[in-house]
């Protein structure tokens, strides 16, 4: 017989929290400023399959981005009061000491198929692959104790990828199989990096 199958699969995600890679006393004298995070994440998925009968049409269509905004305190005030000698921690609360955030990230992938139907004497696939990632970040940070996050950053990540493999599977001699696949990908990757501390 012949028939079509889609599925069509969507999603959002918005992320909230007054919390990052310190831990933050809560209910109490907080020893930092309140960190926060913000992540937004959108991702829709195409999954298409058309059968002709002796040969079956696979399609796969992804698309993902995020939004990540983060902010920081750089300073312990119990640790850095401790270290310069027994001052108070809430000297190192409003110090500016602090490091902010924003990456912004796009995945695309798309992926065609073509395989034998179920049962076939001799299973086989042959198929082609895109995928498309695109990454930036921009930093801004205040850091007196860490000279790696004192400073603006600023970066851009990109990844382009193609590919094409295929597959099959010959029996013989009534219960052995023998099996050989192959595939191709071409990968290139740019990055865009300056940092002014």
């Amino acid at each position: 017989s012949i028939d079509t199958e889609a599925t069509l699969s969507l999603g959002y995600e918005n992320d909230n929290r007054d919390s990052g890679y310190p831990f933050l006393l809560r209910d109490s004298n907080a020893w930092q400023e309140t960190p926060s995070f913000e992540r937004k994440m959108g991702y829709a998925t195409l999954n298409f399959r058309h059968d002709f009968g002796a040969v079956e049409l696979y399609s796969v269509s992804s698309y993902l981005k995020y939004d990540i905004h983060n902010f920081t305190d750089n300073s312990d005030g119990y640790l850095f009061g401790a270290l310069l000698g027994g001052l108070p921690p809430d000297m190192f609360t409003d110090d500016g000491q602090s490091n902010i955030s924003d990456q912004v990230e796009t995945q695309l992938y798309q992926e065609f198929r073509l395989q034998s139907s179920e049962g076939a004497p001799v299973p086989w696939v042959v198929g082609v692959a895109f995928s498309k990632n695109d990454y930036t970040e921009d930093a801004v940070g205040v850091a007196d104790f860490f000279p790696t996050n004192n400073g603006t950053r600023h970066v851009e990540l990109g990844t382009r990828s193609q590919a094409i493999f295929g597959d099959i599977i010959v029996p013989f001699a009534g219960a052995f199989e023998a099996g050989a696949g192959l595939r191709y990908t071409h990968e290139e990757k740019t990055i865009d990096h300056t940092f002014v501390g």
